[in-house]
């Protein structure tokens, strides 16, 4: 799967516009497995952010609610 999308960047660009050479790049950014790989640790830090709230804010309930039965 990997190797299908290596293929395309060999392609004659001279008779492009500026516009389309452009447009192609920018296809070529999103194909490309390094494009995936950054998904994957953007999905990574957002969970680990996700915990790291929900621990937070389980602490500060805790905290809050000995306060309250002291």
């Amino acid at each position: 799967i990997l190797k299908l999308n290596m293929i395309p960047i060999q392609v004659d660009l001279s008779g492009l516009s500026a516009v389309e050479k452009r447009e192609m790049l920018s296809n070529l950014a999103i194909n490309y497995p390094l494009g995936e790989s950054m998904y994957y640790v953007a999905i990574g830090l957002s969970i680990v952010l996700a915990i790291v709230l929900l621990t937070y804010l389980n602490v500060k309930l805790v905290s809050w609610r000995r306060r309250k039965q002291a």
